[in-house]
């Protein structure tokens, strides 16, 4: 009995030790990560992105950032550029894009190659935030605020891609 007794007098004091630290279990993680926003980047939607970038569009124009281009890789969508109007057109022509990627200023094109097709395909303009051309790409929605902040034009590129494949959805629904 004796042996016995400060055994599990040592085991209930472990115990209780190791509940008292398991309830702030996660808070120091809460603290660390409060101003990230981990959904923008690594979001649930992945897509297949066509990029519009003619030979002579401008190397400042925000469709065309190698910086851009690595956060969608990292993101998880799939990239293909289409370097002239032939090339952009078989490729929403295959309907295998979901997201047609451009400057202001191509996207009327854009747009014209994807309403003769019968594919939901989303023409998004991109548009660096202070140039002249942001009211045209409002009704958009993607506006990059710098070349290093791309968090916004990301979500923005997600909402889209949902609306995509919900109308998608219906589409197959209505057909069956």
């Amino acid at each position: 009995m004796r042996r016995f007794l400060p055994g599990s007098i040592a085991l209930v004091s472990l115990v209780l030790l190791l509940c008292a630290s398991a309830g702030a279990c996660g808070d120091k993680l809460l603290v660390l990560g409060r101003g990230m926003k981990f959904d923008n980047i690594n979001g649930s939607l992945k897509g297949a992105i066509i990029l519009y970038m003619p030979a002579d569009l401008a190397t400042t124009a925000a469709v065309n950032d190698a910086q851009f281009h690595a956060g969608l890789k990292k993101a998880g969508h799939t990239l293909f550029v289409a370097p002239d109007m032939h090339v952009l057109a078989e490729a929403i022509r295959s309907g295998k894009y979901d997201l047609v990627l451009t400057d202001v200023r191509d996207a009327g094109v854009a747009e014209d190659q994807v309403s003769a097709t019968t594919f939901n395909t989303v023409v998004m303009p991109v548009v660096y935030e202070g140039t002249k051309l942001q009211g045209a790409a409002a009704r958009y929605g993607c506006i990059r605020k710098s070349a290093s902040n791309n968090r916004t034009c990301f979500s923005t590129i997600e909402k889209a891609l949902e609306s995509k494949f919900k109308r998608d959805h219906q589409q197959q629904r209505a057909s069956k």
